[in-house]
């Protein structure tokens, strides 16, 4: 709305100079409210992977279909941050992990990051020389239509160094407080990839991406885009974090124009009676010293987080069953929830006791981040890794701050009762592993004597790490995986998806072996 009426202006400009209309002379005011005037980093990712598709209304489209239609979608273009923007940018736009050297020359081709627009454009166009991929597969970057990209150059260069005439007075408001997508930061993990010969798998490099975040924004757009225009501009913030903490609310970009204190001041700005400012309103840029917790989990596992008053934040049932749009809601004031590639990110204030729910929704192995962050800086964190996940199971931890670390409690057969309450830590422990695991196949109802082939050999291999012997537990683990892969499947044992659970588990540890 705000790069329409800006065009609009400027385009009435032109007619007045040309002779044929005085139309912009009846303008007095221009008004724009979160307007992303010099794009917003967001963009790179929607354009790029389909990521962060909530349409605003708590539907999230479909990865795929969402890049598709960014791909060749002009409006899309013009949503990326232009040359301008990196006067004021943030932070870096894209940042490159250097365990990125495994898999691409994409450090050699742009450094260590992209803080200038040569190398974005680069970047978005591939010229570092990666070839499109295919629809379906949106981990890797898509290469954008250089012809858009252009004609979404020229309409910034029209713009963002316009100045709109001094008979029109300009007021920007900028949404400030929320957490927003500043960038993306690009690396490699270790995936556990089968082999064509045997039935385990080996560890491969992959390529993963996870959002860079700021507070300096309304969620969808950064403030710095937002108050842009300089000269002869009277700028205001709207305090969106200190609002919905103390109304119990949570509003964001899209329902700005609903704020109170947002339809106050513009009503105050028509009637010329802008001498005391609406509450949550400042003409300097809010500070404050608030924690914020960011949760990140990669993993068939779904993430639920409910504060100490039942708001509810992450996925909600769909009751259309012809429909494949996700639902979301952010209940809990300031939080969010976003998927980012394969992984989801949740966030909100620290300070208030919120309980995290975690359920399984398929086999495999999950990892849970947990973040402090203090002025868009971690301040501590800590982790949960690879644990192992079947559809049945549920998690459950409380969690306030990172002064007090947080213990996870895990159902493993979902029937109600916590098998285990484990200690965060960013090692991984395959002897924890094995006895979840273990806990799995009992879950599973098999018959006795399968039941406890199956635990014998998992007590086997705990009794070979905890000697210390990696690479013999490893041999055992390939041993374990032909033995459950071969089974006469006639007269099978065990069902088809608790083998595979199994299977996956032990491919999974073997991947963490990295034998």
């Amino acid at each position: 709305g705000g790069l329409v009426a800006k065009a609009l202006l400027k385009k009435l400009e032109e007619m007045k100079e040309r002779g044929e209309s005085d139309l912009i002379d009846k303008i007095d005011r221009l008004i724009m409210v979160a307007a992303p005037q010099l794009g917003t980093p967001e963009a790179i990712t929607s354009m790029l992977h389909g990521d962060g598709q909530d349409l605003g209304f708590g539907f999230i489209l479909n990865n795929s279909v969402a890049r598709e239609f960014d791909e060749n979608s002009l409006g899309a273009y013009n949503l990326l941050p232009s040359e301008k923007y990196f006067n004021t940018a943030l932070n870096p736009m894209v940042k490159f992990d250097s365990s990125l050297d495994k898999l691409n020359n994409w450090r050699l081709s742009y450094g260590d990051e992209i803080g200038d627009y040569g190398k974005l454009k680069d970047f978005i166009l591939g010229k570092e020389g990666r070839t499109k991929p295919s629809s379906n597969d949106t981990a890797k970057p898509n290469v954008l239509s250089a012809s858009l990209l252009s004609i979404s150059e020229n309409n910034h260069r029209s713009l963002d160094d316009w100045q709109i005439p001094a008979s029109i007075e300009v007021t920007q408001i900028a949404g400030w407080g929320l957490d927003t997508v500043s960038g993306v930061e690009y690396l490699a993990k270790l995936e556990c990839n089968p082999l064509v010969a045997v039935t385990y798998c080996v560890s491969m490099y992959v390529l993963d991406h996870k959002p860079i975040l700021t507070s300096e924004g309304d969620n969808t757009v950064v403030s710095p885009s937002a108050t842009a225009m300089a000269t002869g501009t009277k700028t205001y913030y709207l305090d969106m974090a200190k609002f919905n903490t103390e109304k119990n609310t949570s509003q964001k970009h899209a329902y700005i124009f609903e704020n109170q204190s947002v339809e106050d001041f513009i009503k105050s700005i028509i009637i010329n009676s802008t001498s005391t400012l609406p509450t949550y309103i400042t003409s300097e840029k809010p500070q404050s010293t608030d924690k914020k917790l960011r949760l990140s989990i990669h993993s068939p596992v779904s993430i639920d987080i409910y504060d100490s008053l039942g708001n509810h934040t992450g996925l909600i049932p769909n009751l259309d069953p012809n429909s494949d749009l996700k639902l979301a809601e952010e209940k809990i004031p300031n939080s969010y929830y976003m998927n980012f590639g394969e992984g989801k990110y949740v966030g909100f204030g620290s300070g208030d006791q919120n309980k995290v729910e975690l359920n399984g929704t398929g086999s495999g192995i999950f990892t849970l981040n947990i973040g402090e962050y203090e002025d868009d800086k971690e301040a501590t964190s800590t982790a949960f890794v690879d644990i192992p996940v079947t559809s049945a199971m549920k998690g459950e931890l409380t969690i306030q701050n990172l002064d007090t670390l947080p213990q996870l409690k895990i159902d493993v057969e979902g029937d109600g009762k916590f098998d285990f309450e484990i200690k965060p830590s960013e090692e991984f422990d395959p002897i924890l592993f094995l006895e979840i695991m273990k806990k799995t196949v009992i879950s599973f109802g098999l018959k006795k004597g399968e039941e406890e082939s199956l635990v014998n050999r998992i007590d086997n291999l705990i009794k070979t790490i905890k000697k210390c012997k990696i690479k013999q537990a490893g041999n055992k683990v390939k041993s374990f995986i032909r033995s459950a892969e071969s089974r006469d499947k006639k007269n099978k044992k065990i069902g088809e998806e608790e083998k595979q659970a199994i299977l996956n588990m032990l491919n999974q540890l073997l991947n963490n072996f990295n034998l």
